[in-house]
């Protein structure tokens, strides 16, 4: 397997931080999208191989592979919808936990950031820019918000069994791509719903 760089993490942050970045920053510096229980494939293209790699180098060995009709859907999208060569497209893989009240137990694989295209890594590409060569792509996005009230747009996440909280990036933020591992990325967040965040938005209206 060719050496790939990792993609970033969010930082784990807490609701009255997300509450503070509504107050303090101007609307519309910020994406938001659900977290939901899955886990981190990136899938690499390069001229007609296609390798699935986990998110650190640690997991890799031990990483569950990808069910075959899944692979065939990425062979469909990655060799029909995507026209360009040498490309680096992050994604989640959910549907692995035993079915939820509201849930799903259909495995699915969700497109959430663009790392490379035509051979270049897109560290210094804005996120926003980033998201638009995915949907020209066509490959299957998470619900997004732009310009959302982030505290609000996690108490609605409250409402489906599936989520475990939100992640927020900053509309104009590169990408960091650790060589050795992950590393976290500055300008993005993650809020799980852990019980002091459910108590917490019980108490501000959110249920």
């Amino acid at each position: 397997m060719l050496n790939y760089p990792h993609p970033d993490n969010p930082q784990e942050v807490s609701i009255d931080f997300l509450q503070r970045l509504d107050c303090e920053l101007p609307v519309g510096l910020f994406i938001a999208q659900p977290k939901l229980d899955g886990r981190r494939r990136v899938v690499h293209k390069d001229g007609k191989t296609l390798t699935v790699q986990a998110k650190n180098k640690e997991q890799q060995e031990t990483a569950l592979p990808l069910p075959g009709d899944i692979m065939a859907q990425l062979d469909e999208m990655f060799f029909k919808l995507v026209k360009q060569d040498n490309v680096s497209i992050d994604c989640e893989w959910i549907g692995l936990r035993p079915d939820v009240e509201g849930g799903s137990q259909n495995q699915e694989l969700y497109a959430l950031d663009i790392l490379r295209c035509e051979g270049l890594w897109l560290r210094k590409v804005p996120f926003v820019d980033r998201l638009s060569m995915l949907k020209k792509i066509g490959f299957p996005l998470l619900p997004m918000e732009t310009n959302p009230n982030l505290a609000d747009f996690f108490l609605r996440q409250l409402a489906y069994p599936i989520s475990e909280g939100i992640v927020v990036r900053r509309a104009d933020s590169g990408l960091v791509l650790g060589i050795n591992g992950c590393v976290d990325n500055p300008c993005w967040y993650k809020v799980r719903h852990t019980f002091v965040n459910r108590v917490a938005s019980y108490m501000n209206g959110g249920g």
